[in-house]
């Protein structure tokens, strides 16, 4: 799989493969794509090593996790049951939340702030792209960036709030800097 295609908006990564930007042809993909995803591609998502464990210990420390996805509910939810992961999640923010769909995670992440009633001070932001750690600066946010996924963070060196991680244990040891620094 070329992972410069996994991550980016679907009609992007589709105008990629199809070397077209014939908005009919790419609609007509994207329809077929999503159909298929939602009703078995979904299936295949196979958690990185070590995510259920963290989610789980997580969880059981009181922390109230949240989801900032650029996914559609759909999928989204199809996952976290497949996984058994729902449980862990106190709010699910997808792409489709609202109608007209969210123009960007920035604008995801503000409402999410907002209708949870999160200080921002409060929190931080995990994400695996470049447009996670500009959300989370926008939203005045801590950003911890998992380098296991499959963004690249080359244009984030020296982002405010910047703290990589490699690793679930390491992702679990940067929450608990983040949670240090509030308690200050």
């Amino acid at each position: 799989i070329d992972s410069r295609l996994i991550g980016p908006p679907l009609l992007h990564a589709l105008a990629t493969i199809a070397g077209s930007t014939d908005q009919e042809l790419l609609q007509s993909l994207a329809g077929r794509f999503k159909n298929y995803y939602d009703q078995d591609g979904y299936r295949a998502t196979a958690p990185f090593p070590g995510i259920s464990e963290l989610l789980e210990e997580l969880s059981t420390s009181g922390a109230k996790l949240h989801i900032a996805t650029n996914k559609r509910s759909l999928p989204t939810m199809a996952i976290l049951k497949l996984l058994q992961w729902q449980k862990h999640f106190f709010s699910i923010y997808a792409q489709d939340k609202v109608t007209p769909a969210y123009p960007n995670k920035s604008t995801m992440l503000r409402h999410l702030l907002a209708e949870q009633a999160i200080a921002p001070e409060l929190a931080a932001y995990i994400g695996d792209t470049v447009e996670d750690g500009v959300a989370a600066r926008e939203n005045q946010l801590a950003f911890i960036a998992v380098d296991w996924g499959y963004g690249s963070f080359d244009n984030l060196a020296g982002a405010d709030s910047l703290i990589r991680v490699s690793s679930p244990p390491g992702l679990l040891e940067a929450i608990g800097w983040v949670t240090q620094d509030q308690d200050r």
